[in-house]
């Protein structure tokens, strides 16, 4: 197995705890036409990590049209943006994400976000959660209509060239059960599980991950085991 070189991070759920506010949102939108709201549980395995648009056509509308489909995204990224800016106490990322980060950019180790999220959304975390300390456009990939979305495995193929390495040499941090599978089937060399621990993935078998993680507290230990630690 190849050296791990680099790091990529998923975001919702995963880097940023925001599984309420995407469930408050989702529910919304069901509610609004009438249908049975699913379970967190179900949110959690069938929805999270994949794109709205692929969402929409998989629970409400297999056959929508792109117009549809974008109001859609913007009902419910609206719905998001507004529960996100009511709860103050939301608005910060998973312990020892903050430590984590800054060791990486100041011992130039390559990482990078790979998000289902879209352009007006990244720009908004990036305002709002100040992602620009470490980040720029060039290290988060998202969803922009020009590749699969998870959990095909192209996200992670295209992070990992961005950062100038192969799949091989990244390890992945998840949460949704999509997710992992979209890192899995790049062929990353670890696939980390972070997520706040009362929304766990149901993992099929013989679906697996390397770790699994409730915050990057312990990122030094971490950095050590994968050899990243300088």
């Amino acid at each position: 197995m190849a050296q791990v070189k680099g790091l990529i991070f998923d975001f919702n759920g995963t880097l940023f705890f925001d599984s309420p506010l995407h469930i408050a949102a989702f529910k919304r939108c069901f509610e609004a036409r009438g249908m049975a709201v699913p379970s967190d549980e179900v949110m959690v395995r069938d929805i999270f990590g994949m794109p709205n648009a692929s969402i929409y056509k998989k629970f409400f509308n297999a056959h929508a049209s792109e117009e549809e489909i974008k109001a859609f995204i913007e009902e419910k990224e609206g719905l998001y943006m507004e529960f996100f800016l009511s709860d103050l106490k939301s608005r910060r990322l998973c312990d020892g994400a903050y430590e984590l980060l800054d060791y990486l950019k100041e011992h130039s180790i390559p990482y990078a976000i790979a998000t289902g999220s879209e352009y007006k959304t990244v720009l908004f975390y990036i305002k709002h959660l100040g992602l620009d300390r470490w980040f720029t456009l060039d290290n988060i990939v998202y969803t922009d209509g020009t590749f699969s979305g998870k959990p095909a495995p192209d996200i992670y193929r295209i992070a990992a060239s961005r950062l100038g390495l192969t799949p091989a040499e990244c390890a992945v941090f998840e949460d949704g059960t999509s997710g992992i599978r979209s890192a899995r089937a790049a062929e990353v060399a670890k696939v980390f599980a972070l997520y706040d621990e009362r929304f766990t993935p149901e993992l099929p078998a013989p679906l697996t991950v390397d770790k699994v993680l409730h915050s990057l507290s312990d990122w030094r230990a971490l950095l050590e085991e994968i050899k990243l630690y300088r």
